[in-house]
Parts: C-alpha cells; structure tokens; sequence
C-alpha cells in the first residue's frame, strides 16, 4: 500500500511560489527556490500516478516521493526499466539494449551516487574511447574522446581517416554546437538534418559527412540525413569537453536489472511507492477540474479499474503517449486529453525505431578480443559488438565469452523472424570474425555458440525515439499549466535541456515533471510541499566559446580542406577520371573556391561571434556557461601542462576517473585559477556562474 509521507513543521508563512520559473528552459511551472514558500504537508497528500516504468517515470516518482507526494507507478511489462531493462530467460538477464553512460550525466550521475547511494566507480567501469574494425582486417582502430591532447593526437595518427579530414571533422562538430537555430522549430529555413548542413558548409567532403552518419547509425539509429542538425548541435554543445580528459563512456558493470532497475526500484519501495508491473495503462481522461482518471488492466484480469488521481504523469513513448492523448481506447468518461491541448495530436508525427539485439554466449573463450565496443565499420545492418564477459561478474561466465551483437539499422535485415534475423546478423558478424562462419540454423551444435543461454530480440515492443528533422517542433512540453494543470510529461521525447534522445535526458525529464506536479500543487494548495524539485544544470561552454573556437580553428580548417582536394585531384588526374564542372565545386574547383569560401565562412563567423559578445540575451538560462576567458585560459593552461610533461620526458599517465586528473601538473592548476578569476571579471554579475569549473574530482 501507499504510504503517507509527512513534512515537518510548518514554517513561517511566506508568499506561494510562482509558477513558470525558467520557462525558457524548460516549459514546465517551477516553484521559484526553496525558500520560496514554506514546506507544509497536509494530513493527506495528494496521490499522483505517474504511467510508465522507465528511467523518465522512475525518476518523476522518485522526486515526488522525495517531495511528500503519495506515487502509484504504472508499468505494462513485468518489470521496470523500459529501454534499461532486462529480461531474464533460462537464468540469464538479457538488457533490452546496451547503453553508454557519458560523463556529462550530470542528473543520471547525481540520482545514481546520492539517490541510490551507490559509488560510480565500483559499477561501472570508465572506457577512454571505442574501437572500429574493417572486414578482413584483425587491426582495430581505437578513436578515443578528444577531451585531452594526447587523445586528439592519438586520432590524428589512429588511421580511422587521413588526419586532414580528422580535422575537418572536428572542425564540423565545433561548428555545428556553436550555431543558434530557432528554438521554437517553427523556422522552415532552419528544419535542417545534418546531411544538408554539411552539404551547405565550404570544408565538407564526402568522408566527412560518411563519418558523420556513421556515429549517428551507431549510437542513435538515425541516417544523418534525417537526424535534426539543431538537436545534433545541442549534444555536440554538451559533450564537447576538452580539456577535462573524461573518458569515451562509461559502461555498468552488470546487466541493466541487477546495477539500475533493482537498486532503484528498492529505493522507490523504501519511500512507500505503489508499484504495478504488469498493468495496462488503457485510457487517460480528465475530470471537470483537470484531475486525470486513469482506467487499468493488471495482468490477465478480465475487469479493468478506474480512478481518479489528483495530479499525473505521463512517461511513455510517443505512440503510447498518443494513444493516451487521443483516448483511442474508450470506456471512461471525461475529457480526452488532446480535447483539452490540442497540440498533443502531434504526437502522431514523431518516429521511433527498434534496434535487433543478439547475445551470443559461446562454448569457449575468444583470446584476445577487446573490452571496449566495437563498431564494424562498413558493416550490413550496423553492427556492433561488446564483450560483457570483461565487464559483468566473471562467475556469470566461468571464463567464456558472451557477446551483445546490435542492429542499428535494423530496418535493412530482411527478415522479421528473430531467429532468421539472428542468422543474417551471424553472417554478417562472420565477416569480421571467421569463428562464426557456417552457422546454418539456430541452434546448429557444430559451433562455438551455447544456444541455451544465447537470445535474440527485435525489441519491437522497446523502440527508441528519433532525432529527427523538425521533430522538436512536435515534442511534447513538460506541462501545460493553462490547459492541462494536473499533468504532466516525461521521458527524452520531451523538450528540454539535453535535446537528443539519451539515458540523461529520460532523467532529466522526469525531474521537471516531478517539478512540475510539485508547482501545480503549490498553485492549488498556495504552499509548496516538500523542498523544491530540480535538476542538475549542465555546465557547458557558452556560444561565445563555441563561435571562437570556430574562428580560431578554421584557417587549420580549410588548409586541412585544401590539403584533401589537391590529394583527391592528383588520384583522379592518375586514374583519368577528372570530371571538373560534372558536380557542384568537384577536384579542380575545390581548390581554387578554398580562398573565397574560408573568407566567407570567416566573415559570418566573426558577426556572430561579435552579436554574442554584445547580446547576452542569446544566453541559454538552463544551463550554466563556461565564459571565454576561463575556456582560453584552461586551454592555455592544458597546452603548457602537455609540453611541460612531454619535453621533460615523462608523459601524463591517463587519468584513473572522469574528470579527476585533469589539469594534473602545476601550470594547469594556476592557468584554470586565473582562468576563474579573469572568467568572473570578464561576466560579472550578471552571469556569476559562467566560470564555474566543468569537473570535479570522484571518490
């Protein structure tokens, strides 16, 4: 049963918090802070049925028991989880996907080492980069995060391309964070993917942009030429860190269910949460006053119930999301949601894809094969392969290797059984390594598989949202307080922060909407219950950063260019096969456009970054900048620490975690203090966080 939980004593009586705080961040109602309004809890507190067990409605619950709220948690599967659950067959835990935990989680790392109470480094192991592997070729090619320079230079000289394209393709990346496109996404002119703007660039070339499409096949399942350049842009602002030497990833040192969902659904247990697995969700409508009646099926029961809750939270994917916007399946009365916003019918144009998983347990060890992940580059259906016998407990293996093999084009296998699937994934996989050559049937005993604990999924039923052109303009906000004052949204379809669909965004949507609830209530009630609900602000490099940087890097940029086209030029010159004026700006074009077009990229780039200079208001509020002083002079101080270490004969050692070591020597210690101090003069009080320091040492 649910619990009851109560606050402390009243506080002297202050003015409610107002609504609507940070709107530009997040659309959700906020109480102002926590001092705000007093923490009072009536004799009963408000019950909120938050539908759907991922990682977004796990999180809202979790904050609003935090908070003094009474939680009833809908779930249609067995277990909890969603996208990072498992699935337990002939004692084994099968996850749905394997997933990569990046450093910049600010809000998934904080509810896993203070809400859980569990200690990064004894769960998940950090990796400094991944690996790619070409057909026919045993040599592996290790790309690693270019957040310190020795990782920049070991790409340069990894051979995944030549280090002028490398360069190109960071330049590409740089560029693509340090654009401001519509935040609406009303703008049609700025509905682009990623493929168009490279293709509206003067440095692109076709293995930049094949790269390029490649990481997004790999990681979101997206072509690039549908991913939204603005969203891509956004991630790119996040995750672009140099130089704080965090590492590739991070990966859990266990399935998803044993070091995620079990600790978590404890913890939600604990704090008197009312968990139903199994249960149905059928229909949402609402009540004259807006509260939600929610009607359910548990299991194989016959009879469905319905209810009324005070306040709700919807944290499904986008189809069941619409499903339950439209009321499409009846039995209630009450207004449909889409009836009270209409928005929400757009709910019906967002997209999702579901991404082949086979978990290949073998007979006998495979010497010699890497611990990171492994994209098979070139690959049908987008492989990639990860042993997760180097990473989960060695008793679950007894010295054997298992393999998690994913489709990320899972769209090109022609077959739609999961067995025929797991075959042509098996054929492909044998291409890159022969011990899997000849497998002729599931279950075929003359090779090195263990079919009784190998299992393949299509995981249709677990489809992963897309990224893609104009969907932002879709996406559900976090609340409507005008319309709908007692529900809620979550999950990494909502708009916020974190644009791109990732395991951080999921977290972070579920706190604004636990937020959000929190604030509704204190509009009802005039007193906020409980202490404010909110998430971890992102601390990334400001516009102004990222459009310097661009400036700074682009003479190296179009030399990188030029070099790529007169390389290009003397081949097709060897080979006869020059076609110059066939095609937009091909070989001898290319070179003699490098001047024209670098003067004109130049030209806009220093406007903008003259207009972010002079115009604060471009400034995101949702997450807190890193001002350019502070980022010159970390950069400064990261190149004299590297001299300083290299010249003198004894290398850096990498870092052990994250963040922790970076800056090591002594000139980066007194390059990012003066860093701090210049940042602090420079903002002033107008933006006071912007110099803050990005890392922090784990323990």
């Amino acid at each position: 049963m649910t619990t009851t939980k109560k606050a402390g004593k009243p506080a002297a009586k202050k003015p409610a918090a107002k609504p609507g705080s940070k709107a530009a961040r997040a659309p959700s109602p906020r109480a102002k802070s926590a001092s705000a309004a007093p923490e009072v809890a009536p004799e009963v507190a408000p019950e909120v049925a938050v539908v759907g067990g991922g990682l977004g409605g796990m999180t809202a619950a979790l904050r609003l028991l935090q908070a003094g709220f009474r939680v009833t948690l809908f779930e249609r599967h067995d277990r909890l989880g969603g996208n990072t659950s498992s699935e337990r067959i002939n004692g084994v835990e099968h996850d749905v996907y394997p997933h990569m935990f990046c450093d910049w989680y600010a809000n998934f790392w904080q509810l896993f080492e203070q809400d859980l109470g569990l200690k990064r480094e004894d769960h998940f192991t950090a990796h400094p980069g991944s690996m790619l592997l070409a057909a026919g070729s045993g040599d592996y090619v290790t790309m690693l995060n270019p957040t310190s320079l020795e990782a920049v230079f070991a790409n340069l000289k990894s051979g995944a391309m030549s280090p002028a394209e490398l360069v190109l393709l960071g330049y590409s990346g740089v560029d693509l964070a340090s654009q401001e496109f519509d935040r609406d996404g009303l703008n049609q002119l700025q509905k682009l993917d990623v493929n168009g703007f490279l293709y509206s660039r003067g440095y692109a070339t076709e293995a930049v942009a094949e790269m390029q499409n490649y990481l997004l096949t790999l990681v979101w399942s997206i072509d690039s030429d549908r991913t939204s350049a603005r969203t891509y842009g956004n991630f790119l602002q996040h995750s672009l860190r140099f130089p704080d030497h965090s590492p590739f990833d991070w990966l859990l040192k266990n399935s998803l269910n044993d070091g995620l969902v079990e600790p978590f659904r404890a913890k939600l247990e604990e704090l008197g949460c009312t968990i139903l697995t199994g249960t149905d969700v059928q229909s949402v409508r609402l009540e004259d006053d807006g509260r939600p009646i929610v009607r359910w099926q548990a299991g194989k029961a016959k009879k469905t119930t319905a209810r009324t809750f005070d306040f709700g939270v919807l944290a499904v994917p986008h189809d069941a999301m619409a499903d339950l916007a439209l009321c499409r399946k009846t039995g209630i009365g009450g207004t449909r949601i889409v009836d009270a916003e209409p928005e929400l019918a757009n709910l019906r144009r967002l997209s999702s894809a579901a991404i082949p998983v086979l978990d290949l347990y073998l007979k006998e060890k495979l010497e010699d094969f890497p611990a990171d992940n492994i994209g098979l580059a070139g690959s049908n259906y987008g492989l990639t392969a990860l042993d997760i016998s180097q990473l989960w407990p060695e008793e679950l293996f007894g010295g054997k290797t298992a393999l998690i093999i994913a489709a990320s084009d899972g769209d090109a296998i022609p077959a739609e059984d999961p067995q025929q699937a797991a075959l042509l994934m098996l054929a492909e996989l044998a291409k890159y390594y022969p011990q899997f050559a000849g497998v002729t049937h599931w279950g075929d005993p003359d090779c090195i598989i263990d079919w009784d604990k190998s299992h393949i999924r299509l995981n249709t039923d677990f489809k992963l949202f897309l990224d893609d052109t104009g969907s932002w303009a879709w996406r559900p906000k976090t609340a409507y307080p005008e319309t709908l004052p007692r529900l809620a949204f979550g999950g990494d379809l909502c708009r916020i922060d974190v644009e791109m669909a990732t395991m951080e965004g999921a977290v972070q949507s579920g706190t604004l909407a636990a937020a959000a609830v929190q604030a509704q209530d204190a509009a009802l009630a005039g007193k906020l219950r409980g202490k404010t609900i909110d998430d971890v602000r992102h601390t990334v490099y400001s516009p102004t950063t990222f459009r310097a940087a661009k400036l700074l890097m682009l003479p190296m940029a179009y030399a990188s260019y030029a070099l790529v086209a007169l390389e290009r030029y003397r081949d097709a010159r060897a080979s006869g096969d020059d076609h110059s004026g066939e095609a937009l700006a091909t070989l001898v074009e290319n070179l003699a456009l490098v001047l024209p077009k670098a003067a004109t990229e130049a030209g806009e780039g220093a406007y903008w970054f003259y207009r972010s200079l002079v115009d604060k208001d471009d400034e995101d509020p949702g997450d807190e900048k890193i001002g350019l002083g502070a980022a010159a002079l970390m950069v400064l101080g990261e190149i004299a620490d590297f001299a300083a270490s290299h010249v003198g004969g004894e290398k850096r050692a990498p870092p052990a975690t994250a963040a922790g070591q970076a800056f090591e020597g002594v000139l980066g210690q007194l390059a990012g203090f003066a860093g701090r101090a210049l940042g602090a003069m420079q903002d002033g009080a107008a933006n006071s966080n912007s110099t803050k320091r990005r890392w922090r040492v784990k323990r």
